[in-house]
């Protein structure tokens, strides 16, 4: 039998999917103290409750949900936010929600004062994200599984784990793609 049609044949149940979706995305993502070099599952499960309650908090902040473009990355209880909101006591009030959540070890704010931002930039942001993605694929110096790419404003993020040299390398590949304004790096250095 092809195993694409087995595939459909195995129903699984629809809470099961975003957990197995963050195990595709993140899959080998290193952590010091960790023998085998991956991040075990339970890592993965808190950063994933983290996300899903930090999204939880900020559509509770009402009205500022609808008016705001906010991003809540998380990669081993660190917190990115990014994105644009109008107001500087909606910024303030985000990171604050985000803050109160267990189990969040710091949170990095990066949203502007700004309105939300349009199509054609959330597009381009996207396609320096999978610019940078590419290009980490292609470089040996750089575990990409242990690398998080976040664009915003063409800004790009790098969170993750990895040693001294290995972020200087990422950050000259990002550097490097075309409409890349600016590089931030929130790695934790590993030895």
């Amino acid at each position: 039998m092809d195993k694409r049609r087995l595939f459909r044949l195995i129903p699984l149940p629809a809470k099961l999917l975003p957990g197995l979706l963050l195990l595709l995305l993140h899959g080998c993502a290193s952590t010091p103290g960790n023998h085998a070099g991956q991040r075990s599952i339970s890592d993965i499960r808190t950063d994933t409750e983290i996300h899903y309650a930090a999204n939880r908090a900020l559509v509770a902040l009402m009205p500022m949900s609808p008016r705001s473009h906010i991003i809540v990355t998380v990669f081993d209880r660190v917190v990115l936010l990014t994105g644009q909101t109008p107001k500087v006591q909606w910024r303030e009030q985000a990171v604050k929600a985000v803050q109160a959540i267990p189990r969040v070890r710091s949170v990095h704010n990066d949203i502007e004062i700004a309105p939300p931002a349009s199509l054609p930039a959330l597009s381009e942001d996207a396609y320096i994200t999978s610019s940078v993605k590419t290009a980490l694929l292609g470089s040996d110096d750089v575990p990409v599984n242990n690398v998080v790419v976040i664009t915003e404003s063409g800004v790009v993020y790098l969170m993750g784990q990895v040693s001294h040299a290995q972020a200087n390398a990422a950050a000259d590949l990002a550097r490097r793609i075309k409409g890349v304004k600016k590089v931030v790096l929130l790695f934790e250095e590993t030895r």
